[in-house]
């Protein structure tokens, strides 16, 4: 995997909010994706998730099919 590929880690973002106007936690883009670069391939993004993951514990890590980019949220509290 080239590192070239992926944009630098962008700061985090302003919340945003769902269709039904509630407000979503904040969520922050750690990597955008090139959609036109065919030589990422999903074992990439999933190392990428997993390394975001370990360094992080304290975050939902996942990837945004409409930001097309890995984007973490702060993990919700179980209490």
């Amino acid at each position: 995997m080239a590192e070239s590929i992926y944009a630098p880690p962008i700061f985090p973002a302003t919340p945003a909010s769902d269709r039904r106007g509630k407000a979503m936690a904040e969520k922050r883009i750690h990597y955008r994706i090139d959609p036109n670069d065919e030589s990422v391939t999903l074992k990439d993004i999933m190392k990428l998730i997993q390394d975001i993951q370990r360094q992080h514990p304290d975050l939902d890590v996942f990837f945004d099919g409409d930001e097309y980019a890995v984007c973490s949220r702060p993990k919700k509290s179980k209490t």
